[in-house]
């Protein structure tokens, strides 16, 4: 007996709906299925006659016939040639990925020969509605996430046009953003919005909500800016100092050190933005001391995004990973550096542009994530092989006082990510270090010479933030010298322009080591290695506070 696949039912199905059956050889009339269909797919049904296709009955084969639709013909060749150039936008990093089409030509390959048999033709108009299927719910994944309640859409690598209607249509996102501070480059959230992120991973814990004060950062002390002509203290820092999912770790400063304080950090500041907001919010509040934060792991990266994307670009393109490779392909001084993707990546370019291509390559790279994780167990090194590496967690003492062991992912080198995920060519990592560090100096400079012409003038703390492995090394983790070498020559230079232009520089290292030695905790999640934990904020900031004091008592003795 013949067995019936999947594909012969539906092909069925699609006879049905879309052909007459023709039952002339047994009464000698003919009829329609179902008027409505045939009302609504008129001008394909009237292009074939009754005797062109005979739908078999149950138990005997199908009969190849001359007269299939010609419009599924064309819906299929098209399918074959979307599919083929989705393929090419999404998937071809390197050359030798190329190899990936000889199956697709296999594939075009087989219709034409089978292009008679109802079978085939069925089993490919099947894949070319499944292609279709999968285009509509990418060009309309901000609709999909409103419904489901899923930040899909925030997690793609789109361009600005693409960005801006995400930002604009998407309900739940962490923050409305907006530019300030006269700089195309700087953004602070939306006033009187909400912000709403949950640490360490969407499932871990409740989102931290809160609303955004009035200007444009997530102090809980809101109205002070308004009420108060003047306020002591300011700090500009990135995400770890602003608090993904938790409270900053200023909130608990705040409670130990008696000035007034105000918060100007914001997830992705680099040192252009620091600047620019202190310049903006700070300056006006004739403040007693502005802290700049510095943060090794990433600062010297972000300096140098900024610096690729000075002209003919807003804050926006700092988040398009094909726009930066492009520039930073094009910069006199970085494409030599740098080792920058091949010329294919001209089509990720373009993949940011369209919400198909850029939902299927970010599907297509998460299965070559998953992929590598199977082959080689581990989190995946940062930015450059060659320099970063990581290493499994060590078992460390829970943080919940339970007296359980918990492992916790720690990097094992703390050197600075390059920036964009793009690898340092041979020989030029200190160079790469030292365009970084002048990039940072230029955005410090707007500082320095704003302030020679206020009087009385502010002090200015340049707070070095230590990376991971420099708070954990030697407690958890073993020395790596060539971390200890970048990170020392990085920590050095900042000290040397703090020196050279009478500001004071603030080393977290230490006290962040002697805390955690002491207490044995882990000041990070079990996911998030990078941004501290409610526990973890709560003795950081205490840490901060303390540094502080001893800042602000030290410049009162003297005078």
């Amino acid at each position: 007996m013949r067995t019936y696949s999947a594909f012969t039912q539906f092909y069925r199905v699609l006879r049905t709906f879309m052909c007459r059956q023709t039952i002339s050889r047994r009464g000698g009339r003919d009829f329609s299925r179902n008027a409505l269909v045939r009302s609504i797919a008129g001008p394909i049904i009237r292009k074939f006659d009754a005797p062109s296709i005979i739908l078999p009955m149950p138990g005997k084969p199908f009969r190849h016939s001359d007269r299939i639709p010609p419009l599924v013909h064309v819906v299929n060749v098209v399918g074959l040639v979307v599919s083929a150039l989705i393929l090419l936008f999404t998937f071809i990093n390197l050359s030798y990925q190329l190899l990936v089409f000889v199956p697709m030509v296999g594939v075009a390959w087989a219709y034409w020969r089978q292009r008679k048999n109802p079978r085939v033709v069925a089993s490919y108009f099947g894949m070319s509605m499944a292609l279709l299927t999968w285009i509509l719910i990418c060009e309309h994944i901000v609709l999909i996430d409103n419904l489901l309640h899923t930040r899909l859409s925030e997690r793609l690598s789109l361009g600005v046009r693409l960005q801006t209607y995400v930002l604009a249509n998407l309900r739940d996102r962490v923050a409305d953003h907006e530019s300030c501070c006269a700089d195309s480059l700087t953004w602070r959230y939306r006033p009187g919005s909400r912000y709403r992120f949950a640490y360490d991973c969407p499932s871990c814990r409740e989102p931290y909500e809160v609303i955004v004060d009035e200007a444009g950062y997530l102090n809980q002390e809101r109205g002070l800016m308004e009420r108060h002509p003047q306020i002591d203290m300011f700090l500009a820092g990135d995400s770890v100092m602003q608090g993904m999912g938790v409270p900053s770790i200023l909130e608990w400063a705040r409670q130990r050190v008696p000035v007034t304080m105000w918060n100007l950090s914001i997830a992705g500041y680099a040192p252009r933005q620091k600047v620019s907001a202190l310049l903006t919010y700070a300056i006006p509040k004739q403040p007693r001391w502005l802290v700049v934060e510095f943060y090794a792991l990433n600062d010297l990266s972000e300096a140098i995004r900024d610096d690729v994307f000075a002209e003919g670009c807003d804050y926006r393109c700092r988040y398009n990973e094909p726009e930066f490779h492009r520039r930073l392909a094009q910069h006199p001084v970085y494409r030599s550096i740098f080792d920058l993707p091949n010329g294919w990546a001209t089509l990720r370019y373009y993949s940011a542009h369209n919400f198909t291509l850029a939902m299927t390559r970010h599907l297509i790279e998460a299965i070559k994530n998953g992929l590598r994780r199977r082959v080689k167990p581990g989190p995946p090194p940062p930015s450059s092989s060659t320099h970063v590496v990581t290493q499994p967690g060590n078992d460390v003492p829970s943080s919940n006082g339970s007296g359980e062991r918990e492992g916790h992912t720690i990097w094992a080198s703390g050197l600075p990510f390059p920036p964009g995920g793009v690898r340092v060519r041979q020989g030029r990592w200190d160079d790469w270090l030292a365009v970084g560090m002048a990039a940072t100096k230029r955005q410090y400079e707007r500082l320095v010479t704003t302030l020679e012409g206020i009087r009385p003038k502010p002090s200015v703390i340049l707070l070095y933030n230590p990376t991971p492995y420099q708070v954990y090394r030697d407690v958890w983790i073993d020395r790596e010298p060539e971390s200890d070498r970048s990170l020392g020559s990085t920590r050095a230079a900042l000290a040397r322009f703090a020196d050279v232009h009478g500001w004071q520089f603030l080393d977290l290292t230490e006290p962040l080591r002697q805390e955690v030695k002491a207490r044995q905790t882990w000041l990070f999640g079990r996911h998030d290695i990078t941004h501290w934990s409610l526990e973890g904020s709560a003795i950081v900031g205490d840490v901060l506070a303390r540094e502080l004091l001893t800042v602000i008592r030290t410049q009162a003795g003297d005078k």
